[in-house]
């Protein structure tokens, strides 16, 4: 098998093909949603919803499919005209049975100007009378139609009543978004996920389990009005917005308290410039710890500073969130304390060191610094959340995905509610413990990984994907890891998942046997809280933990590979390498060289012929791609790429290693750019006229090597341009 070009490097996947559904596989669909509704959320549904959902199944199945069409819609109001199903054989008898039970029915005066925003805008210009003067330019936008139809039009005019006729309204619509709310658990779900399963466009767990989410009503409704309130929270203006908050009901249940806590803070966000003492109050009854903060910041700005010492000594005993404990400390020493210096400038301090890393590495520098300590004979992985949520996940997929009750509510979940609503630990602490406990013996808790995961390869789930090298870094961890600190951090994600699922570290590293973890910052970039809290974390369990800042430079020891290659033609989709040519550059010599014919597989016309001299009875006996890979992985890994007119051949690569599911994946540098920017303003850069200008030999122009060399050459020359 390849080895990998980078750790990012990953196989194709398989080709799609779509399976057939049945003609009324939509019907089908809402009956297995129906018995959903009526066998596990019974309790959560209103008397109405009950009656609509059993007496369903006795009308015609005409109009059954009607309305299923009809509420798969997007929307209340339904075009008439856009009711055009071929399966649906007496169309006008299923809509007036509809219309007959008060299922669907025509639009009316109440329903302005609600309807108006469902109109398009040259529905909505036809409202308006020829040469009315109060009406919208035809060039400004929907919006401005619609304000201005809402203001100065009415449903009783002939154009509106005309217009109506040709819709319908479905009153169920609100209905529909509760009941997909209960069974997604969220306002995103649609009844096309079940066609998506179907249709093998979307991966779902192999259970089967359907369980509701919510113990009452009333914690359902609770939980389904604040998503909608925090959905919309952005769409209001301030004025509507300071109404809404007034109006604003009370939670109840978990679910509905996030959503409530995540709406009061935008909300306080968005009312601070008009309606200042409004934002206070917003944040001030939200439990979101951003919330908290704005209002602690707020009211120490006012000088109620005793007030916010009180409450900032509240938090240090009692801390209701990790992020807040954070910014409390924080908070209190520059304020309240002795100190002048934050958490965060004291830990850069004291564990930041700077590299140099070429800018040939801008835009990703951990790969950079990888490649930098794999040169060094380090042993180092990408980090950041992966190995962490893998660990966790696989450490604890029975409590996780099997547990009656706790498992992820059905089919299309990737985790389990209990995850997100913080009980998960506190309902299954003994069984959490006793995974965590192994931990403690390598061997077992690598047996225990292994075996999880051949069992449940390629399952979905929210946590992590499946790979090759995926136990690799856990080997890592559960073996090199002080005693203790492992279980210590996950437990932490198991009591509370949502504030310790992110912010690790970019790399770890393996040193004399000590595991080491270092975040990567280029220049711009800030270190975020939940990074800073990470980094804490580890390094109060026993992890040695380092910042490392990157200048960008010249890296005198990294190491460059010149490309030049030989094609059958101009197109990397549709021709082949003919010879690779590969020039090694380390501090500005040339080290290494390595060239080879490649047969192409097919015939190398005479125009490509006459340009390079090469023909088909030269590469007959030459190995192919495949032949050649492993070699060049061997010589590319952990170098910077580069090729005049670079992105030629390493187009051309990719599409050599792709056809081989391999990704080809290096940083890239292109002699042509560099030269345009060490000596500007020369009549051309093409490989010979340059070579020509600063008298580099070649020979044998349009030759893999020959070439190679000669830009290997510009590249030296460009280097001592810049250390200049």
């Amino acid at each position: 098998m390849l080895p990998a070009i980078s750790a990012d490097a990953g196989h194709r996947k398989p080709k799609f093909r779509p399976r057939e559904l049945p003609q009324k596989y939509y019907l089908d669909h809402f009956l297995e949603f129906r018995s959903f509704l009526l066998e596990q959320c019974a309790p959560l549904l209103e008397e109405k919803e009950h009656e609509l959902l059993e007496q369903m199944m006795t009308w015609p199945e005409d109009a059954r499919c009607l309305w299923v069409r009809i509420i798969n819609r997007c929307g209340a109001y339904v075009r008439l005209d856009s009711l055009n199903y071929a399966e649906i054989g007496e169309m006008d008898s299923a809509l007036r049975f509809l219309r007959q039970r008060g299922i669907v029915r025509d639009v009316q005066t109440c329903d302005w100007p609600a309807w108006l925003s469902a109109l398009t805008k040259e529905e909505l210009q036809a409202l308006w009378p020829p040469g009315d003067s109060a009406a919208p330019a035809k060039s400004r936008p929907k919006a401005v139609w619609l304000e201005a139809s809402a203001r100065f039009l009415g449903f009783n005019s002939q154009e509106s009543r005309k217009l109506a006729t040709r819709y319908l309204v479905n009153d169920w619509e609100e209905n529909l978004a509760y009941w997909l709310f209960l069974y997604f658990g969220d306002l995103k779900g649609r009844l096309n996920q079940f066609s998506m399963r179907d249709l093998g466009v979307m991966r779902t767990r192999k259970s089967t389990l359907k369980l509701a989410r919510f113990e009452s009503l009333a914690e359902a409704q609770s939980a389904f009005y604040h998503a909608c309130c925090y959905q919309k929270v952005r769409q209001l203006t301030p004025a509507q917005l300071a109404e809404s908050l007034v109006q604003s009901r009370e939670a109840f249940g978990i679910i509905a308290q996030q959503s409530r806590d995540a709406y009061l803070l935008v909300a306080g966000n968005r009312l601070k410039a008009e309606y200042p003492e409004l934002a206070m109050q917003a944040w001030q009854q939200s439990g979101h710890p951003q919330a908290q903060e704005r209002w602690l910041r707020s009211r120490y700005q006012q000088g109620h500073k005793a007030e916010v010492e009180a409450k900032l000594k509240a938090i240090l005993d009692d801390p209701p969130d990790e992020s807040l404990l954070l910014f409390a400390q924080d908070f209190y020493r520059l304020k309240f304390g002795a100190s002048r210096t934050s958490l965060l400038t004291e830990m850069l301090r004291d564990s930041q060191r700077c590299l140099t890393l070429d800018e040939a590495h801008l835009g990703r520098a951990e790969q950079g610094i990888r490649d930098w300590y794999r040169r060094q004979g380090k042993v180092v992985h990408k980090a950041e959340n992966r190995p962490w949520l893998s660990l966790f996940g696989l450490l604890l997929w029975q409590e996780l995905f099997e547990t009656p009750g706790l498992a992820p509510a059905n089919e299309f979940e990737r985790l389990p509610a209990a995850l997100l609503d913080g009980s998960f630990y506190l309902r299954l602490q003994h069984a959490i413990e006793a995974k965590l406990a192994l931990l403690d013996e390598p061997e077992k808790a690598m047996a225990k990984l292994a075996n999880t995961a051949s069992r449940y390869h390629g399952e979905p789930n929210g946590l992590f994907r499946w790979h090759a090298s995926l136990l690799e870094k856990h080997g890592l961890l559960i073996k090199h890891s002080p005693k203790g600190a492992l279980a210590a951090q996950l437990r932490r994600m198991a009591q509370h998942f949502g504030h310790y699922s992110s912010g690790y570290p970019d790399l770890m590293l393996l040193e004399n046997d000590i595991l080491c973890f270092e975040e990567i910052k280029a220049p711009g970039d800030s270190l975020r809280r939940n990074q800073l809290m990470r980094l804490q974390e580890l390094k109060q369990e026993g992890w040695p933990v380092s910042i490392t800042q990157i200048e960008w430079g010249i890296d005198p020891e990294q190491p460059y590979v010149v490309v030049d290659l030989e094609t059958t033609g101009g197109g990397h989709a549709s021709h082949r390498v003919t010879e690779i040519g590969l020039v090694k550059v380390v501090g500005g010599e040339i080290v290494d060289s390595w060239q080879s014919l490649v047969n192409p597989q097919r015939h190398i016309p005479s125009a490509i012929t006459r340009l390079t001299g090469i023909d088909d009875e030269m590469v007959k006996d030459a190995p192919v791609f495949a032949a050649l890979a492993d070699e060049l992985i061997s010589r590319l890994q952990g170098c910077v790429f580069v090729a005049h007119n670079v992105n030629f051949d390493y187009g051309f690569l990719q599409s050599e290693f792709s056809r081989l599911d391999h990704h080809l994946r290096l940083p890239k540098l292109c002699t042509v750019r560099e030269m345009r920017k060490a000596f500007p303003c020369l009549d051309s850069y093409s490989l010979g006229n340059l070579c020509r200008r600063f008298d580099i030999p070649l020979e044998r122009h349009h030759r893999a090597l020959d070439d190679a060399n000669a830009a290997a050459q510009l590249l030296i020359l460009t280097q001592q341009q810049r250390m200049q």
